[in-house]
């Protein structure tokens, strides 16, 4: 299979799988737009991939079409849908070691989230400055509550 190739450790390909688009037959095809943010993640990535050792960052969900992110319950606003997101978990370090790590590093981002099985990492839309948010997604029967900071539960 041909792997669009974004940088040494990331491919276009894995930042656009889905399994529930696959599951669900939904369209996952980014505009252009969403493809020059993609690019700009994985230089983000690459970036993280060096602040947790050298380690393998696995992107568990990155660009989501805005079919596929309402099918899943993601936000209206997300960042997923033009590619300035991806959730990740690293093999051999927890995710809340994989947030700290991150956030030592000093990496630019929009949003750093550690979410508890996983890490959300978003980057700022082009030409707008990075927020910095840095905070801990709690999920309760109310809804996801976010808390600021790294926090472990």
């Amino acid at each position: 299979m041909n792997r669009t190739r974004l940088t040494p450790h990331f491919c276009l390909e894995e930042l656009l799988f889905s399994q529930q688009a696959v599951r669900h037959g939904i369209g996952n095809t980014p505009p252009g737009s969403a493809l020059i943010n993609l690019s700009r993640l994985a230089e983000v990535l690459e970036r993280i991939r060096a602040a947790v050792g050298n380690r393998t960052v696995t992107v568990t969900s990155g660009y989501r079409s805005p079919a596929l992110n309402q099918r899943i319950g993601g936000s209206r606003a997300s960042a997923h849908m033009d590619g300035r997101a991806a959730d990740i978990v690293v093999r051999s370090m927890t995710p809340l070691q994989v947030a700290r790590a991150i956030q030592g590093a000093g990496i630019a981002l929009d949003q750093l989230i550690f979410e508890g099985s996983w890490v959300h990492v978003g980057i700022a839309k082009v030409g707008e400055p990075s927020r910095g948010d840095v905070l801990t997604a709690h999920f309760g029967p109310d809804g996801v509550k976010y808390q600021r900071g790294i926090v472990a539960a």
